[in-house]
């Protein structure tokens, strides 16, 4: 058996040893760049070119256009675009806005307001546990909201932004599913309220959004086969 010359040997050696070490061999990873972060600039004026994204002439478009937005997951972005809608005087527009928030959040949470004279007897309660107890026995509806510490949060994680119809949960129980529609800027629905004390009495309400960016609705639950009556109750969230 014949051997290269000595020479050759080495030079083999070093061109193995050249391919593994190198770093501009074809085993080494190139970590990918990463895009360069946006300008004051360019952000500026990606954030301006929502207002003519959402001046469509076509209806179309605009849904179109909101639903990239919505999916954009881009937070500031949304706020600017439903500052937008919600201040619009087209009742379109406003319809749009409301989808769009409904479907981003798939969770809205309100705070529940009693009507004045129970908000009084409830406060004047507060320090006085036998007043409490008569005032809870005399209007049992008081202490099941007092629970949820009077807020109640519905859940619309199914919803489509694209459909005016939607599925609706209390987001406690998850179970006996309602519906909820969208007309105009308002939307009014039905579900079950999850109450160990009433059960699960069939509720509707109602909201819509307010010039000072809040939701402004109502609540009102038919719990009669428990022999409690519940005042319809005004409800309101912050849209931000």
């Amino acid at each position: 058996m014949t051997f290269p010359p000595l020479k050759e040997n080495r030079r083999i050696l070093l061109t193995w040893a050249l391919a593994i070490f190198c770093p501009c061999s074809f085993l080494a990873q190139t970590p990918a760049k990463r895009p360069p972060p946006k300008s004051a600039q360019a952000r500026q004026e990606e954030l301006a070119k929502v207002q003519e994204l959402l001046s469509d002439p076509d209806p179309n478009a605009r849904l179109a256009n909101m639903e990239e937005i919505v999916k954009s997951g881009d937070a500031t972005r949304l706020q600017v675009a439903l500052r937008i809608v919600f201040h619009s005087d087209d009742p379109n527009m406003r319809a749009l806005g409301l989808r769009a928030y409904i479907a981003s959040l798939h969770e809205l949470t309100f705070d529940i307001e009693l009507p004045a004279q129970a908000q009084r007897q409830y406060d004047d309660a507060q320090a006085d546990d036998d007043k409490m107890n008569a005032l809870l026995k005399q209007h049992p509806y008081l202490a099941v909201f007092a629970g949820f510490g009077f807020r109640i949060s519905l859940d619309f994680s199914k919803y489509d932004m694209t459909k005016t119809t939607g599925v609706i949960t209390d987001s406690r129980s998850q179970t006996n599913p309602g519906a909820f529609a969208v007309s105009g800027d308002r939307v009014a629905g039905t579900f079950r309220l999850s109450s160990i004390v009433l059960g699960s009495p069939p509720c509707s309400f109602d909201f819509k959004p307010t010039a000072d960016m809040v939701l402004k609705g109502s609540l009102s639950c038919d719990a009669s086969g428990h022999s409690i009556m519940i005042p319809r109750l005004s409800i309101s969230a912050p849209i931000f």
